[in-house]
């Protein structure tokens, strides 16, 4: 997830809070305060909310994707080990990003 980010709720006008640490969140677990629509914390590889969002709620937030190539197998990883791996974004990013860094490699202008 992005270090600022927020996560947006599809039915309030407000975001949901981040707990600061699992210390919070543990209070929170105890004495919940009746705060709409409520908070989040990532641990454990998971995104926790709190409380369960509404059946008609749908929570969103923005995050960075580390595992841009997809193997053969339909795995995703971060780096392009075989000739069949393929790219998960477009394809004219990717050869945009290259001429980019292949200009800013050879000192010309990126514009």
């Amino acid at each position: 997830m992005l270090v600022k980010a927020d996560v947006h709720s599809s039915i309030w006008s407000i975001n949901y809070q981040a707990a600061r640490d699992l210390d919070e969140w543990t209070q929170l677990q105890r004495f919940m305060p009746s705060t709409i629509p409520g908070y989040w914390i990532i641990y454990g590889g998971q995104m926790h909310l709190m409380p369960v969002p509404r059946i008609n709620e749908n929570p969103c937030f923005w995050y960075i994707a580390s595992n841009l190539v997809q193997d053969s197998d339909g795995t995703a990883k971060p780096l392009f080990t075989t000739d069949t791996d393929s790219f998960l974004l477009d394809e004219q990013l990717l050869t945009l990003a290259m001429i980019w860094r292949w200009k800013q490699a050879e000192r010309q202008a990126c514009g």
